[in-house]
């Protein structure tokens, strides 16, 4: 492996950990400086874009969820009733005259 190549991989690997270890990188190749430092801002700004379009698509999905899954207000409080109406305990029964507990 040659020093040019050894130098664009450990570029690379410190572009993939992180802007610091960009702007090190980019001190010690003064050459390659802006390049170094603009991959480093287009990976960053690239994730964030990327991260943002998921937690979008998370948000649109659950809300959907909840819109199309569950019930509406008016269905819910329907079933409200009836659960109240289930769990409701019967009354006691008395037993029959005569008999002896």
């Amino acid at each position: 492996m040659t020093e040019s190549m050894f130098a664009h991989s450990q570029a690379r690997r410190a572009l993939q950990k992180s802007f610091a270890g960009a702007a090190t990188i980019a001190e010690r190749e003064p050459q390659y400086a802006q390049q170094i430092i603009e991959a480093a801002r287009t990976s960053f700004v690239d994730g964030a874009n990327w991260a943002y379009t998921a937690g979008i698509v998370a948000v649109v999905l659950g809300a959907a969820v909840v819109f199309f899954a569950y019930p509406k207000k008016d269905e819910e409080e329907r079933l409200l009733r009836r659960y109240a109406g289930e769990d409701a305990p019967e009354p006691a029964s008395t037993a029959p005259s005569g008999a002896t507990p």
